[in-house]
């Protein structure tokens, strides 16, 4: 074999190393679109501020897989998992959305019946105080225990509506996990589906290497044997012309064994480029992967807070059943008690009545005597009247007679006196 091959061969075996040292860059198509790690490092901290509330999250609703590492023989197992739960996860987000107002749409109208009660409750007492002024102050603080009961109320109320309004951004929060969660798991199916594709290559390239360096060794064997044939044919006998077509032979076979070398020298480099290619699709894999079990992990996290959340809530919700049948229970005291003085004051209003109508019964006796007596004295002046009238009109004919008589008397004594006065001489 002439140097020229051998230094070839030696080039040929140092060219995979150095391509191998090299870092290809990472295609466009296998580079994920992730977020970083620490807007993901940030969720926790928020979801751990977030005070309790009581909805029931279950992790079956996140669609999540098992936040734990695996291998790289399972790793296609996994994803296609992953990959069917992430398809189950992009059903119409109006479903949860429905199944959140539903609940909460229950929730609330128990709490406003409860609020109706509580108000009813509220108002009775309120409605009440005339009557107990009636009746005796027999639970003199009410009002004031009324008037806390109502304020602790109020609290609890502005308190569950902003558990509420917590509750529903750690849903929304849960979502976007788990949004991000089955972006992540579709990153890793393409990224491993590319190298697969990769591997498939690299096979091919080795496949046509091995191809390469076995018709190399035929060239090969082919110019050591027609060059063995050109020796033994030297000769002086030889012909010219075969020498010539030997020399022909020989000068293609090396041009052959050159695009082999070659041809084997480009395979070997894409073989690289693509062990390459396949190692930083493995390394943005376990990236892809490492970011999906941080998004899981606070995913969970956040599921245990709307755990605690609901648990706070429900003993919530229980102390304010207890001050409620407190409140119940004062009510109905406060009730008898109103009752009792009502029917004490009733009694005794039906007692004076009797007296009174009793009274009045007399009182309207007398009266009736009052006006028998008038109407007697009434005839008996009515008698008199008429008896004076005719005495009045007796009196008064009596006076006119002895005034026409004194007239006549008067007259008589005028004309004795004026006949007198005739008859004396003067």
């Amino acid at each position: 074999q002439p140097p020229p091959q051998q230094q070839q061969q030696q080039q040929q075996a140092s060219r995979p190393q150095e391509s191998r040292q090299q870092s290809t860059p990472l295609p466009a198509s296998l580079t994920p679109n992730v977020r970083p790690a620490q807007h993901t490092n940030s969720i926790p901290s928020m979801l751990s501020s977030a005070p309790a509330s009581s909805y029931p999250i279950q992790p079956s609703r996140l669609h999540l897989a098992n936040a734990q590492p695996s291998t790289t023989t399972t790793t296609s197992t996994t994803t296609s998992n992953a990959s069917s739960a992430h398809a189950g996860s992009s059903a119409p987000r109006e479903d949860l959305d429905s199944n959140i107002t539903q609940e909460f749409g229950g929730q609330d109208a128990q709490q406003e019946q409860r609020e109706g009660v509580k108000v009813s409750g509220e108002q009775a007492p309120a409605g009440r105080d005339g009557a107990r002024g009636g009746g005796g102050s027999e639970d003199g603080d009410h009002p004031r225990s009324q008037e806390e009961m109502r304020h602790a109320y109020m609290e609890m109320k502005d308190a569950y509506g902003e558990m509420k309004q917590l509750l529903m951004k750690s849903m929304s929060e849960c979502m976007r996990l788990s949004e991000d969660v089955g972006k992540l798991e579709g990153q890793v199916q393409s990224a491993e589906a590319s190298l697969s594709d990769k591997a498939a290559a690299e096979q091919a390239a080795r496949k046509e290497v091995a191809n390469l360096k076995r018709a190399l060794d035929r060239e090969r064997a082919q110019a050591a044997a027609a060059q063995a044939q050109a020796q033994q044919s030297r000769p002086a006998e030889a012909d010219a012309a075969h020498l010539e077509a030997l020399s022909q032979e020989l000068a293609a076979a090396v041009r052959k064994i050159a695009a082999a070398v070659e041809a084997q020298e480009a395979a070997e480099e894409r073989a690289a480029a693509a062990e390459a290619g396949r190692a930083q699709a493995d390394a943005a894999r376990k990236e892809a992967d490492k970011l999906r079990w941080e998004a899981q992990a606070e995913a969970h996290a956040a599921v245990a807070a709307a755990e605690a959340e609901r648990s706070t809530r429900a003993e919530a919700e229980g102390a304010t059943e207890t001050l409620r049948q407190e409140q119940e229970r004062r009510a109905r005291v406060f009730h008898n008690a109103v009752r009792a003085a009502v029917g004490r004051v009733q009694s005794q209003l039906e007692r004076e009545r009797d007296e009174l109508q009793s009274q009045l019964f007399e009182v309207q006796r007398e009266l009736e005597e009052v006006r028998t007596d008038l109407r007697a004295a009434q005839f008996a002046a009515e008698e008199a009247h008429i008896e004076a009238s005719q005495r009045t009109a007796d009196a008064q004919a009596a006076g006119h007679a002895a005034a026409a008589t004194e007239a006549a008397a008067r007259m008589v004594i005028v004309r004795k006196a004026q006949d007198k006065m005739r008859d004396a001489p003067f």
